[in-house]
């Protein structure tokens, strides 16, 4: 194996590993530490956004992956738009 393909296969995993926490913490809850969103579910927001992004960008491990196993992280980030950016799509495309 090249050491690309292990610096790719290496980041895949840590990658995994953090969503998994991420997910854990979350568990069926709407926010990570309940009804109500706190700082850190912000950071999570900045994650995800990041993430969607990529997804954007047809990177297969983020477009394969990520929707398939972490869909609460999904629905996490689509609260705090629905709450707080309720104008997201537009800031961020320059939709109307």
């Amino acid at each position: 194996m090249e050491k690309k393909e292990i610096h790719i296969e290496c980041s895949i995993s840590n990658s995994r590993n953090a969503l998994k926490a991420l997910t854990v913490q979350l568990g069926s809850k709407p926010f990570l530490l309940g009804d109500k969103p706190c700082l850190a579910d912000l950071s999570l927001f900045g994650f995800m956004c990041m993430l969607t992004m990529l997804l954007e960008e047809n990177n297969s491990f983020y477009r394969k992956i990520i929707p398939k196993e972490f869909p609460s992280l999904f629905e996490h980030h689509q609260r705090m738009v629905d709450k707080y950016w309720p104008d997201y799509e537009t800031a961020r495309y320059g939709k109307e």
